[in-house]
């Protein structure tokens, strides 16, 4: 077997084409990282002896972009948006000649991951995609009334709902709430303007976690605005968490379209704040008339 398979790459390396096409020169580019991947001796999940040679395998071992659905996790809307796209038979058809469009179940957190340099490079191919992601950011090239801006969201499989609803409008007595880690360049300019400086603002690094995180849905379930801020990305899990405890999102991301833009009006229910007016957090929270509020 060894000697048939050096004979079958002795043959196949004869008959290279010698003014190969772009094709093949990606393809000869990508067979060469795989013969020069470095070297691993073993891996806690595979059996070393059972491979010719573990590293060339790892390359190729990785997880591909194109994939089923992943329904956990910040980008689990993207997940079930192609679970239930596959799962509702009228929409989908095995038929060419049929099809209004061409479905490409892609994850956009593995093209960020793995093909961030390649996927910019290739943006010409990309704008003339309908693209369905959570990263919604105009400045990454999302086109309005073209592409689709889906929730970030912690999805809780066994139950959704959980915790759904919250305190009434007048028990609320924090008038804004904010609590995170350090994530991305605006977070810290919240803290830093607003980090125990005034007792309306319950603005907080990260708080000490209750059970279940109940620390942090209390604050949310007793402030009457939720502040929104973007991390390294442009949505945050927290717009969806706010409107789950029913406490109004304030959203500061310059260049963020929210989830379903089309269809939903966000101006009738949240505040949206350029990242310069971050100063005036309050005075703007504090210009909006109880009954707009309500």
């Amino acid at each position: 077997m060894n000697k048939l398979l050096h004979h079958s790459r002795t043959s196949f390396h004869s008959v290279i084409p010698q003014w190969s096409s772009s094709i093949d020169q990606e393809i000869q580019y990508a067979a060469s990282r795989i013969g020069n991947a470095s070297f691993i001796e073993n891996d806690p999940n595979l059996y070393a002896p059972l491979y010719r040679n573990l590293s060339m395998f790892k390359s190729e071992g990785e997880r591909p972009i194109m994939h089923t659905p992943v329904l956990i996790g910040i980008y689990a809307s993207e997940g079930w948006f192609m679970k239930q796209l596959q799962d509702h038979k009228k929409f989908v058809t095995k038929d060419p000649q049929k099809a209004h469009l061409y479905y490409l179940p892609f994850s956009s957190l593995m093209l960020e991951e793995k093909l961030h340099i390649c996927s910019n490079r290739n943006k010409k191919y990309m704008s003339k995609c309908i693209r369905s992601l959570c990263n919604a950011d105009m400045k990454e090239g999302f086109v309005l009334c073209k592409d689709v801006s889906l929730p970030e969201t912690n999805v809780h499989v066994k139950n959704p709902l959980r915790n759904l609803g919250s305190n009434r409008p007048s028990e609320r007595s924090i008038l804004a709430f904010f609590a995170g880690k350090m994530h991305g360049y605006v977070w810290p300019i919240v803290l830093q303007h607003w980090e125990n400086k005034d007792p309306d603002m319950k603005i907080f690094g990260r708080l000490p976690r209750g059970k279940g995180n109940k620390n942090y849905v209390h604050h949310m379930k007793s402030s009457k605005y939720c502040i929104c801020a973007k991390g390294y990305e442009v949505n945050s899990p927290r717009v969806v968490e706010a409107i789950f405890y029913e406490c109004v999102p304030m959203i500061i991301s310059d260049n963020f379209v929210p989830p379903f833009f089309e269809v939903l009006n966000w101006e009738s229910f949240a505040v949206f704040v350029l990242e310069k007016d971050i100063p005036n957090l309050k005075k703007i929270l504090l210009a909006i008339p109880e009954k707009r509020y309500l």
